[in-house]
């Protein structure tokens, strides 16, 4: 009905790699982790073009 859906395959794979444990609790730490590495980034970024 859709047709051919972009990112279909990308997802099927990034979901057959999760751990079939039951516990995200890794998984939500390393987003956690990057999360917060990107937000600093982000922020030293913006303060280092605020000054030249």
């Amino acid at each position: 009905m859709y047709g051919n859906v972009l990112g279909r395959n990308v997802t099927v794979g990034a979901a057959a790699v999760l751990p079939a444990t039951g516990s995200n609790r890794p998984l939500f730490i390393a987003a956690a982790v990057l999360f917060v590495g990107g937000l600093v980034t982000m922020v030293v970024s913006k303060l280092v073009a605020a000054r030249s």
